[in-house]
């Protein structure tokens, strides 16, 4: 029974992610070379006038794992920014991602400015976004189904009417939200584990079996917006089994949203 209620809602959280007829719905993240620019796509000619896209400097690495990521707006508030990111595996072997990290541009002091919701702030966030998209009409009810799936990893204590995030009160000073240079800086791959929700991107390295794909978000909370720039995209740095640290580039977003509305797009 226990297993049924786990594969209810991770089916309806794939199906609405990936709108039933493609993987990734979100900008495809792009390998960037030691600069931060993006490595430019080349033709590799095969037999029977078919091409096959290949980046410079690589082999056909950058296809065996696609990822892609975009906020999702539904959820998202002027303060608050939902991503969504897809890893899918093409490959017949397993693909484990570690050492993940999330940052923005140097510039501006982005990601001292930037902090990751986390902690009890993160659990407060679930509930109160929980209690908001019940009391709304029925045209967010597919958000509130995705809600109830991105709460894998909260558990709910009825005797204080709260919901937790397992493992939130396992460190000291993880009371409040940090920002990303302080994560990515503080905590190792343990710690994180036991910060964030099963899903969540920071939870534990991410396993990708052969011949499928897996999701995970975050949740961004900026503010003080007249010091801030407008975030379209992010850069993700990863390792594989192999060792090797790859680079990517995101665009999160093309049109806007609710997430940094009052910020003047540039």
């Amino acid at each position: 029974m226990k297993a049924l209620k786990f594969l209810i809602p991770f089916a309806l959280f794939v199906t609405l992610l990936s709108g039933c007829s493609t993987v990734h719905n979100g900008n495809v993240a792009q390998p960037v070379d030691k600069n931060g620019a993006v490595v430019p796509e080349k033709k590799e000619a095969k037999s029977g006038g078919v091409f096959n896209y290949l980046l410079d400097g690589s082999d056909s690495e950058s296809k065996n794992l696609v990822i892609s990521g975009r906020e999702n707006k539904d959820l998202s508030t002027r303060h608050l920014g939902l991503i969504e990111f897809t890893f899918e595996n093409n490959t017949e072997k397993w693909i484990r991602i570690k050492d993940l990290k999330v940052y923005f541009d140097s510039t501006h002091d982005t990601n001292q400015k930037v902090k990751l919701t986390s902690g009890k702030d993160l659990s407060a966030w679930y509930k109160a976004t929980k209690r908001k998209l019940l009391e709304e009409s029925s045209k967010k009810q597919m958000a509130s189904i995705v809600i109830e799936t991105l709460g894998e990893g909260f558990v709910e204590d009825k005797d204080e009417n709260v919901l937790r995030n397992q493992g939130a009160d396992a460190l000291p000073g993880l009371n409040e939200s940090l920002s990303l240079n302080a994560i990515n800086k503080r905590f190792g791959s343990l710690e994180k584990s036991k910060l964030f929700p099963e899903d969540h991107l920071y939870s534990n390295d991410i396993t990708i079996p052969p011949g499928f794909f897996v999701q995970k978000w975050i949740l961004l909370n900026t503010w003080n917006h007249k010091d801030m720039i407008y975030l379209d995209h992010l850069y993700l740095d990863y390792k594989t089994d192999d060792a090797k640290t790859n680079t990517l580039k995101l665009d999160i977003r093309k049109r806007r949203g609710q997430w940094q509305d009052d910020i003047e797009f540039r």
